[in-house]
Order: structure tokens, then sequence, then C-alpha cells
């Protein structure tokens, strides 16, 4: 097959372009060689369906949609490692590695259709489509992100108040140590603790024999019933406070507060 037959079946608007590309490939018997394809860097499912490959158009789509998905999930699980990492591979993929294949692909696809007697031309309607298509997704996706990033700032400042409900139970810890020069062994030792109304988003605050203070969430999905504990420790019979993290997601809860208490 003649490098002109696939340059005449590319269209004459691209004439230029596709026949250096297609030497370079005939002259390397069909292997790929580096390119940069602009169109399908800025929209790969338009760029698919007006070059009449439908199939990659429409996986291209799937694949969009399926990044989508996770920052759907998010909004109510929280998980935004599976939300970011969805999005990090399909950027790399769509914007980083498919422009390079793109021309290479197309090449191949031609060759099977002129020896198939398929149609080869330029497909404007279906383009449409599938830009249009493609860009309700991207918008889908933006919004998601856009939602999923607001929930994120709400839950942390949720958990901000929260860890800020905590003073007066540990006041009342900080008071028997004044007193009795030694942590609290049990709850009965404690001075009653006059509990102001709980944040919104707090739905247990209360103290634990040797004078841990105890947070419990509420709210969102993914941290309801969930909790940190501030566990005392005296210092030169001053009280020092370590923030542990019990079974919170990590990335909701402030850098003092993530580690991980080690029981004994």
């Amino acid at each position: 097959m003649t490098t002109s037959g696939l340059t005449s079946a590319a269209g004459t608007r691209s004439a230029t372009y596709y026949t250096r590309l297609f030497n370079q490939y005939e002259g390397a018997e069909g292997a790929w060689k580096p390119s940069w394809n602009w169109a399908a860097f800025i929209c790969s499912t338009g760029w698919f369906f007006f070059r009449r490959m439908f199939l990659f158009g429409a996986l291209n789509l799937v694949v969009l949609l399926l990044v989508v998905l996770p920052h759907a999930v998010h909004l109510t699980t929280g998980e935004a490692s599976i939300a970011k990492g969805a999005l990090a591979l399909y950027a790399v993929l769509a914007f980083g590695v498919l422009p390079f294949f793109a021309d290479w692909i197309y090449y191949r696809h031609l060759k099977r259709r002129l020896a198939h007697g398929g149609k080869t031309a330029p497909d404007m309607l279906s383009f449409g489509a599938a830009a249009v298509s493609a860009t309700v997704a991207a918008s889908a996706l933006l919004y998601a992100g856009v939602i999923g990033t607001s929930t994120d700032y709400e839950v942390r400042v949720q958990v901000v108040d929260a860890i800020l409900a905590a003073a007066p139970l540990k006041v009342a810890v900080e008071t028997v140590v004044k007193q009795k020069g030694a942590l609290p062994a049990t709850v009965a030792e404690l001075p009653p603790v006059a509990k102001a109304a709980l944040p919104a988003g707090v739905k247990l605050a209360d103290i634990a024999p040797g004078g841990i203070v105890q947070l419990a969430f509420k709210g969102f999905r993914h941290i309801n019933g969930r909790s940190v504990e501030f566990v005392p420790a005296l210092n030169e019979q001053k009280v020092e406070w370590r923030c542990y993290n019990i079974d919170m997601p990590e990335w909701e809860l402030p850098a003092l507060c993530r580690a991980k208490r080690v029981r004994s």
C-alpha cells in the first residue's frame, strides 16, 4: 500500500502532516516512531471518533467515566486516595502517553480499513457527538472534584471543632494532677465536669480511666463513629498531651493526631 493512498484516506487538510509521518512508519516497516498529536491531546475521544476509530473512542470515553466514578464515591466514603489515584493515572495516559502513540494508532487503523474496503474519510458528525459526550464527562469530573474538595474542607473544620471541645475534659484531668500529683487512675477521682454543648460533629466526648480523653465523631459517613484519643503523660508534674488516631481516615486529621497508639 502506498503512502499517498494512506494520506488521501486521512483527508486533504492534514496531507502534509500525515505524509511525513506515514513515510516514517512505512520506512520502519510499520514500527512505531515517536510523534505528538495535539488534537489527541486536547480531546482524544473526539479525535478518535473523527478519525473513525470508534472502538478506541468508546473505550476512551468509558475510562473517563470510570475516573469520574471514584470522585462521586469519594463524596460519600472519603476514599480520596482512590479518587486522586484514578485521576492521576488517567491524566498520565490521556495527556502524556496517548498523544505520543495517536498517529501510529491511526496509521495502523487506516491500513486495516483500506485493506478491507472500509470508510476512512473523517466523520464530523461522530466527532461532534463524541466531543459533547467527553465535555459532559469532563465537566462532571471537574464538578465532582470541586465538591469533593469542599467536602474535605468541611470535614476538617468539623474535626478541629471537635478537638477544641476536648479542652474542658483536659482541664479536669489537669486539676486532679495539681491536687494529687498523679494522673487519675479511675473516673471516680475526677471532679464533676461541666460539659458544654457538644459541637455538631461530636458523637462522644468523655474521660476514660488514666485520664484519657476520648472523642468520637459523627456526621459525614466516612468518619461517623470513628475516634481519636488524647493521652496524658506527666513531665515534672506537668501534663503533656498526645493525640492518637484510633480509626479515623488519616488525611482528615491534623498532623499531630495521625500517630497510632501502641497499646501495651
